[in-house]
């Protein structure tokens, strides 16, 4: 089982739920995509989503999952800095702006391995 985290549309509720690892996850959840509203070990009764209220995915995390499923441009967790140092120096340095949290932008696999050698970073589990 894998838990994901969707926000609901119309009161900005965050909703955890689990589906199967062979399930495909939605990026919409719906009244019939919610696993919370099949009778199931784990959720109660009426828990789920209500008829014509949807939940969009939230793709937890800087790199990870944004970076496998697609959607650029991601904002790197791992290679935050605090917002009390970044400055125009630093964005020139490693190439990328840097969002108010402190997190570089990477628009694109390529920009995410050119940031990486600016800042002397390596990724283990990537390639190059």
């Amino acid at each position: 089982m894998a838990w994901h985290t969707f926000q609901r549309r119309d009161t900005g509720e965050l909703l955890d739920r689990s589906f199967l690892i062979t399930e495909k996850v939605p990026d919409v959840l719906t009244h019939e995509s919610d696993p919370a509203n099949i009778p199931a070990e784990g959720y109660e009764p009426g828990s789920g989503l209500p008829e014509g209220v949807e939940a969009d995915r939230i793709y937890v995390g800087g790199g990870g999952r944004d970076a496998v499923s697609g959607k650029w441009p991601i904002h790197s967790d791992a290679l935050a800095y605090h917002p009390n140092q970044v400055n125009r120096e630093l964005k020139e340095h490693i190439g990328a702006d840097i969002d108010g949290d402190g997190r570089p932008i990477l628009t694109d696999p390529q920009h995410r391995r050119r940031v990486l050698k600016a800042v002397g970073a390596v990724d283990k589990s990537g390639y190059y």
